[in-house]
């Protein structure tokens, strides 16, 4: 009966780790942009500060501009709205 809840335990903590490392997959190929130098790529492609590890650009080496390809879309489609709905050069002489 013990084997059989340890073979349980063991079981549960094998899931857990595989999670974990699917995580950590799906984590390191999330895509970023540099909005300052127009850098692209994943996660994995960025610099990484030894002690506190944060990241920065690869190309331009600066952490301020990093965003995750979500947040790139999302300001592309805030940057759209904004947007005149008909340019000024395209008004009727009447």
């Amino acid at each position: 009966m013990m084997s059989a809840k340890i073979n349980h335990i063991n079981h549960q903590l094998r899931e857990l780790q595989i999670q974990q490392l699917e995580a950590e997959q799906k984590a390191a190929t999330e895509m970023f942009d540099c909005v300052d130098c127009a850098w692209e790529g994943t996660k994995s492609q960025l610099g990484s500060w030894l002690f506190g590890g944060k990241r920065f650009c690869p190309e331009c080496g600066d952490s301020r501009w990093l965003v995750t390809r979500a947040e790139y879309n999302e300001m592309m489609r805030e940057d759209d709205t904004c947007k005149l709905s008909h340019p000024l050069s395209c008004h009727k002489n009447s």
